[in-house]
């Protein structure tokens, strides 16, 4: 195929990666799913409060990823489950860290 195809069907992909991930967001909001169960360790589905530096950021670990959402007044940033940072946090448990980039994440909690 030509680049131009090979574009097209590298968008098409991206756009059925993101409608997936959005019904899946989607989804857990019409369920009003709270986090209130602690997870033992991080895997698919689990959210989780990470400290970097002196702030705190929230990630959700789906199969597709890529997006940015607001629940429950928090922003939330999605990572696919073989996203890099995914990869190394997937199994860690709370008070544990990882190091991506030369940066360090303290996981503080995970739902």
């Amino acid at each position: 195929g030509s680049t131009k195809e090979e574009a097209q069907e590298l968008k098409n992909g991206y756009s059925v990666k993101r409608m997936q991930t959005e019904g899946l967001i989607q989804e857990i909001q019409r369920n009003k799913i709270h986090w209130t169960k602690k997870k033992e360790s991080i895997q698919i589905g689990t959210l989780c409060k990470l400290q970097i530096k002196d702030q705190y950021n929230y990630f959700l670990i789906l199969p597709f990823g890529g997006i940015t959402v607001i629940l429950e007044n928090k922003k939330i940033f999605v990572l696919a489950q073989d996203a890099p940072v995914a990869k190394l946090l997937i199994g860690k448990k709370e008070n544990d860290e990882i190091i991506f980039n030369n940066c360090k994440y303290k996981i503080i909690e995970t739902y």
